[in-house]
């Protein structure tokens, strides 16, 4: 089935709200126009699950400012690095400006425009852009044989301890 895209956005933003009232609290009821619940029961305790939600257009990024513990992007599709650094930027600012609070996540999945893990030298550049345009986390992919991840493990391995040993969260 193949929604509208405002209409997989309107059920997305339903389910969000909902989800972040059963990871909050007990005996959720709730009639919407996609979802439904009537008491649910989940228990939430000390230990909190983050919600993070993934976002690239201004209605998601409000959303994930709104209910959410943090962010996830991958950028929007560019045909230069640069201009993909650019709209990680541009996002990372309109979130900013919609007033998160430091303890919010954000997380950049790293792999869109060139594999992360090409080289240590690469993937510590990646970090550290990655980090001063204010991400606490990183996403790439385990390196594969072939394909868009093509990478060697030795490659994660060096990653692993040269980099991520000694380096402190983003």
């Amino acid at each position: 089935m193949d929604l509208p895209l405002k209409e997989r956005v309107a059920r997305f933003d339903e389910f969000s709200r909902l989800l972040r009232r059963l990871l909050d609290e007990d005996h959720v009821s709730f009639d919407g126009m996609y979802f439904t619940a009537v008491d649910a029961r989940t228990r939430p305790g000390a230990s909190r699950v983050p919600l993070l939600i993934a976002a690239n257009a201004p209605r998601n990024l409000r959303l994930a400012a709104q209910i959410g513990d943090g962010w996830v992007t991958y950028g929007k599709k560019s045909e230069q690095d640069e201009d993909w650094w650019r709209s990680v930027a541009e996002l990372s600012s309109q979130l900013d400006d919609l007033g998160v609070g430091p303890d919010f996540q954000r997380h950049l999945s790293v792999d869109i425009q060139r594999y992360a893990l090409t080289s240590v030298a690469y993937f510590e550049e990646v970090l550290g852009r990655a980090g001063d345009l204010g991400f606490t986390d990183v996403v790439t992919h385990w390196p594969r044989a072939d394909g868009p991840y093509a990478g060697s493990e030795d490659v994660l391995d060096a990653v692993a301890a040269q980099i991520l040993s000694r380096a402190e969260p983003i």
